[in-house]
């Protein structure tokens, strides 16, 4: 499959910020038209040759989610396996 020993395994550890704006063009029913989403946290991404790439991410909800009302911690895991 061309694996080598130029491909090595790399781990990645990182922290990250994210913001985002959103708006709706018409007004919802339940919440508002414009929300801003904020969280903080840490990633770590492992890269198994050049065959598997896994992710995960970990963080804290800065600003309420919409239509939840609650800040909090949030994970989330990804595995991608490709030939």
């Amino acid at each position: 499959m061309g694996i080598g020993k130029n491909f090595a395994d790399t781990e990645t550890l990182g922290g990250f910020y994210d913001w985002g704006q959103t708006w709706n063009k018409k007004l919802s029913q339940t919440s508002s038209n414009k929300t801003g989403l904020a969280s903080l946290g840490i990633d770590l991404n492992t890269k198994i040759n050049r065959l598997v790439n896994i992710v995960f991410d970990t963080g804290w909800r800065l600003r309420p989610a919409p239509d939840s009302g609650k800040k909090g911690a949030f994970c989330d895991f990804n595995i991608v396996v490709g030939l």
